[in-house]
């Protein structure tokens, strides 16, 4: 799923209490979930998250399990939905990329940060396309 920079990501409100939850449940640790919902034309709407257990040995780096994925990923196909990202955590922290992230993060998908907690998180989104992670468009629905 090649995305172009210009794509615009959007979340539903109850939705957005879900990813923040998830936060707040890893919290001092990275949170670590897989983003499931569609893709249309240069949107991206989200309609599920699953959490997965963060492997990383450190609070500020996140690992993922390729058979916890594989599991979660499946479970969003027999639901009806795609795989379009994942979310995780900065806590204490900018929902901006760090430099493990610039290098390491999937590409041609959604990545979702979270930065701040455990009370409150702001939450930006990113598409690791090929040249790179780009901020884009991130907006709530309904209004």
């Amino acid at each position: 799923m090649p995305l172009a920079a210009s794509t615009a990501v959007y979340c539903p409100r109850e939705l957005r209490r879900v990813l923040t939850a998830i936060c707040t449940a890893a919290a001092p640790f990275e949170a670590v979930a897989v983003l499931g919902g569609r893709l249309d034309g240069t949107q991206v709407h989200l309609t599920a998250c699953m959490p997965l257990p963060n492997v990383a040995g450190a609070a500020d780096r996140f690992a993922v399990d390729p058979t916890a994925f594989a599991h979660r990923e499946a479970a969003l196909r027999a639901a009806g939905r795609a795989f379009v990202g994942f979310l995780h955590s900065h806590p204490g922290n900018r929902p901006s990329p760090s430099q493990s992230d610039r290098d390491e993060l999937w590409r041609d998908c959604v990545h979702v940060i979270a930065g701040g907690g455990p009370h409150h998180w702001r939450l930006r989104a990113f598409v690791a396309a090929r040249h790179g992670l780009r901020a884009t468009h991130w907006r709530y629905w309904p209004r």
